[in-house]
């Protein structure tokens, strides 16, 4: 029996993962076509059966063939706190505000609404939002590589356009743009949709808000807060690593928070204005065509306002990752900067993180993405800039040092952090097995089933492998499930017993 999501019992990946596919199987393509083609005045319309699903919406494609429109219906996904309406009306109102100051290519809202049902499920109602959908293909990090440098230089010239753009949208305070009430055309500042704090209220049950702060200095130790609750949390992402993990992210967390919170480093308290970031800025929401043109920039529901000192290159550009699946993007950074020539409008933005990228702007990214505070600091670009030592030494001495009375305190903090890992992983670890029992029955029955399947067909000449020995095994037996019982096709040699014949048969 599960508990009801709290910090003492986060919700699991796997209910997670199961109450989307519910949702994600409920949602009724009958109900979809209705709401479009209400929003454009009853026009026939052929709606997509293939579904696009993300972490956060899942996406119809939707085409009227009179007037030529192509739409995309957007639903978001349940979350066990609900933001899902938040979310649409932040998405609504950053992508007008974006469409009527600047030419980054969004698409264009046609509507939105809430308590709309659009499952089979009668007790639920559904959040929506229609857009344009873009043409395009979404960029990818291998895609970048098999492009030549004319293609790439152009996408990073024009992603640099798009950073300089979202750089000139200054505000008074951090937060999320929301519609005004009374006029949806016009907006207003509201609490920060941070995606990190969206993902962790998922799990916990805890509704996490951001106010709108007027410094940078008040953002920049929220951030940090949030920051800190990243190794407490590990227990939520049992599936990584473990001790290791939790041993890294506590190293980096003490070395962040002190270099952030030196006043001699006068950068995190300069206010140095507020700015748009699209949280979800990752690759994958950038749409090219085949010339490495940027045809459109996509979900838009998790934007912030942040301070300046926050607002730096997404960290695909900058090559962030885990170092042995990433080091063949390593040129990405370089070619970036080298299209953003001297006369280039991100150029002076770009200069103001490469003055202090080594100082600050790495640590800067460390906290705007808590989750990865240990990929990001252990980083070898990022590590060798603060320390010579190897990381085995490194860490001995923060947890072993006997000179150091804070190293034993480490030490208790570490195993009771590991031990709340290890007690999280065995509860649902049990949990998932003793739900797998009640379906045990089935799984028996069915394996009986494809047992006397292959039998049956092994007897009649169709298949000559040892039964389940591999997948491959089943094979010849797809046409003829597909067929829908319907005969393959005969040979007398197939019932002869000759292996060899029958094989070639089939």
């Amino acid at each position: 029996m599960y508990f009801a999501p709290s910090p003492e019992h986060p919700c699991p990946d796997h209910v997670l993962d199961s109450r989307t596919k519910s949702f994600q199987a409920s949602i009724s393509l009958a109900l979809v076509e209705n709401l479009a083609r209400r929003h454009n005045e009853k026009k026939f319309c052929r709606v997509s059966e293939d579904i696009q699903h993300g972490h956060y919406f899942s996406c119809i494609s939707v085409t009227f063939p009179d007037d030529g429109k192509e739409w995309v219906v957007r639903i978001p996904v349940p979350t066990t706190v609900d933001k899902t309406w938040e979310m649409i009306q932040s998405e609504v109102a950053t992508t007008r505000y974006i469409q009527r100051r600047t030419s980054i290519p969004v698409p264009t809202v046609h509507a939105y609404g809430k308590d709309e049902r659009l499952t089979n499920d009668d007790t639920a109602l559904q959040s929506y939002i229609i857009t344009d959908r873009i043409s395009g293909t979404p960029l990818s990090l291998d895609g970048i590589l098999v492009m030549n440098l004319e293609k790439r230089t152009r996408l990073f010239s024009q992603m640099g356009d798009a950073l300089a753009a979202l750089q000139e949208l200054t505000f008074p305070t951090t937060g999320s743009l929301y519609p005004d009430e009374d006029d949806d055309t016009k907006c207003h500042i509201g609490p920060s949709l941070c995606q990190w704090e969206v993902d962790i209220s998922n799990r916990d049950g805890v509704r996490h808000e951001r106010p709108p702060l007027a410094t940078a200095w008040d953002s920049i130790k929220l951030h940090l807060g949030a920051l800190a609750r990243g190794p407490a949390l590990r227990k939520l992402f049992y599936a990584e690593n473990g001790r290791e993990r939790i041993t890294r992210e506590m190293f980096a967390l003490d070395a962040i928070t002190r270099h952030v919170e030196d006043e001699r480093h006068a950068f995190w308290r300069q206010d140095a204005g507020f700015t748009l970031n699209h949280s979800g800025l990752y690759y994958q929401n950038i749409l090219i065509d085949g010339q490495g043109n940027i045809q459109g920039i996509i979900n838009w529901s998790k934007t912030e306002i942040l301070p300046r000192q926050l607002s730096g290159p997404p960290p695909w550009i900058l090559c962030v990752g885990n170092e042995a699946s990433w080091q063949k993007y390593d040129n990405v950074w370089a070619e970036f900067q080298d299209a953003i020539h001297a006369h280039h409008p991100y150029r002076q933005h770009l200069r103001y993180y490469l003055d202090s990228l080594e100082e600050h702007a790495y640590f800067a990214t460390a906290l705007r993405w808590p989750r990865h505070i240990a990929d990001v600091y252990f980083w070898r670009r990022f590590y060798d800039t603060q320390h010579r030592e190897p990381v085995d030494e490194l860490l001995a001495a923060f947890f072993g040092s006997k000179e150091e009375p804070a190293a034993s305190t480490r030490r208790e903090e570490l195993e009771r952090r590991v031990a709340e890992h290890r007690s999280y992983a065995v509860e649902d670890i049990g949990q998932r097995a003793g739900a797998l029992a009640t379906e045990m029955p089935k799984l028996l029955e069915l394996c009986v089933k494809v047992r006397d399947l292959v039998e049956n067909a092994t007897t009649a000449g169709i298949l000559f492998k040892e039964p389940c020995a591999s997948s491959d095994s089943l094979e010849p037996l797809v046409p003829l499930v597909e067929s829908g019982g319907s005969p393959l096709p005969s040979d007398d040699s197939g019932r002869s017993g000759n292996t060899s014949v029958a094989n070639e048969s089939v």
